[in-house]
């Protein structure tokens, strides 16, 4: 199983000029989405406990309005057919 964690940030956020996906990465941490979706982890036994880092060191006054998904599957298109994907963060 793979694990998948992305964020929506809107214009305007961390001087964003248009909205934007991210995806959290295994070696280089969040990275704008584009093409190719990297899992934050993979190999992910059934059952197994996980601890990712999703957020740390960042004021969130400066995400308004910024969503983290967290999801897992056998791909990323498994995932969203299968709808095994939850908003974990909404800044309001």
């Amino acid at each position: 199983v793979q694990v998948f964690v992305a964020a929506y940030l809107p214009a305007g956020s961390l001087g964003l000029t248009t909205d934007t996906w991210f995806c959290l990465t295994p070696n280089d941490g969040w990275q704008p989405l584009a093409g190719t979706y990297v899992p934050a982890a993979t190999g992910i036994a059934a059952g197994t406990t996980l601890r990712i880092t999703v957020i740390s060191n960042i004021d969130l006054n400066s995400l308004p309005k910024a969503e983290v998904y967290v999801g897992y599957g056998t791909s990323v298109d498994e995932m969203i057919q299968s709808a095994r994907y939850k908003a974990v963060i909404a800044v309001r």
